[in-house]
């Protein structure tokens, strides 16, 4: 499902343009399309539901394959989701996502709560700047 929108970083605009198809396989025959086209991924997993991280996992052995040398280009984000949540009810602690980061060789980690917005505006303006900061890197060459 397409969303998008707009963040500012030190007054400079970025536009993001967002897919989500939530793994549905309805979008799957497109997920190659997408993933050759991408600048940046974020794998979001739930911290109640230990399982979720298999489907991380899936997900970016599926971008690592389609993006192929262009990985290297793509901004890459490990999400934890519903950190609002009483923290008795996390079956993944903050150190396996950690831990995750570098074993996936994602560029970063952050902990969110769609529920209350929780880090969510932060994780975005994380991957702007990211992006931005390459973009400037491919023009200076």
């Amino acid at each position: 499902m397409p969303a998008g929108g707009d963040i500012a970083h030190h007054k400079e605009a970025i536009k993001l343009d967002l897919w989500d198809t939530a793994g549905q396989e309805a979008f799957q025959a497109m997920n190659s399309t997408y993933f050759r086209q991408a600048d940046a991924a974020i794998f979001v997993y739930d911290v109640t539901r230990e399982e979720t991280l298999d489907s991380v996992m899936h997900w970016d052995e599926e971008l690592k394959e389609k993006a192929g040398d262009r990985m290297v280009d793509i901004v890459t984000a490990l999400v934890s989701n519903k950190i609002d949540l009483d923290p008795e009810t996390h079956q993944v602690p903050g150190e396996k996502g950690v831990q995750l980061l570098e074993e996936m060789e994602i560029n970063f980690f952050a902990q969110t709560s769609a529920k209350t917005g929780f880090g969510v505006n932060d994780m975005f303006e994380e991957i702007g700047a990211r992006l931005l900061a390459k973009r400037k890197q491919e023009i200076a060459r």
